[in-house]
């Protein structure tokens, strides 16, 4: 048996190597756009988390206000003082869920928080 000599056209290595680079390029660019997305998904989630936070805060809020609204309502000027005190702290509690910058969870902190989050979607 005899050796058959193969000859390789230097032409094959450079399309091949061509090839190899071509893929890690678009390895490179997959792995970006999956952060990317990654990223985008995070923010969306957010968002949601925040909006929903937001809604929850505003039946908190208009449940406190129906509340002393009523007991004014009910009571008007003749109201003990127990309920008076009672209707101030549901006033000044539904006052907080609006705005609590301490916080940055009232309402208020919570819509420009959820804005700001949909920018970055």
């Amino acid at each position: 048996m005899s050796e058959a000599h193969v000859h390789v056209d230097p032409s094959n290595k450079k399309v091949a190597l061509f090839i190899a680079v071509l893929a890690l390029v678009l390895a490179f660019a997959e792995t970006l756009g999956k952060g990317s997305q990654t990223s985008a998904l995070a923010s969306h989630i957010e968002a949601s988390n925040l909006w929903a936070f937001f809604q929850a805060k505003t039946i908190r809020q208009t449940t406190v206000r129906t509340a002393a609204e009523e007991m004014e309502a009910q009571f008007g000027n003749r109201a003990p003082e127990a309920v008076k005190k009672q209707v101030e702290s549901w006033k000044k509690t539904a006052e907080r869920y609006q705005s609590e910058p301490e916080t940055n969870e009232g309402r208020k902190e919570l819509m420009a928080r959820a804005k700001e989050m949909e920018k970055k979607r």
